[in-house]
């Protein structure tokens, strides 16, 4: 991680943000004090918990714009999610659901 990067600098670059599993003294040292919340989750947390979004997804698209928001705003948690579920969601985040995406909105 470059060392410029600390507060909110840090939280928008996604190839860094942890989100909520950066330490307390990770926190403390990137200058992050109260711009998260106080809960410290574990990257395993985090995984469950877009799981378990993607499970309440009513469709492929709306999987689609989950996961693109994800990879915006956290891309180790991205590929970990991928990475766990790769054959369910490799049809979402490539063809035929993008191609559904640049229909609607592109």
């Amino acid at each position: 991680m470059p060392r410029e990067l600390a507060g909110s600098a840090l939280l928008r670059d996604a190839r860094y943000n942890k989100g909520t599993a950066f330490t307390s003294e990770e926190r403390r040292l990137l200058s992050l004090d109260g711009l998260l919340p106080p809960h410290i989750s574990t990257q395993d947390e985090q995984v469950k918990r877009c799981f378990d979004e993607l499970d309440h997804c009513a469709t492929l698209l709306d999987k689609y714009i989950y996961m693109q928001s994800l990879s915006n705003r956290n891309q180790v948690l991205f590929f970990r999610v991928m990475q766990e579920r790769l054959v369910d969601l490799m049809p979402v985040v490539y063809t035929p659901t993008v191609g559904e995406a640049f229909e609607k909105f592109g």
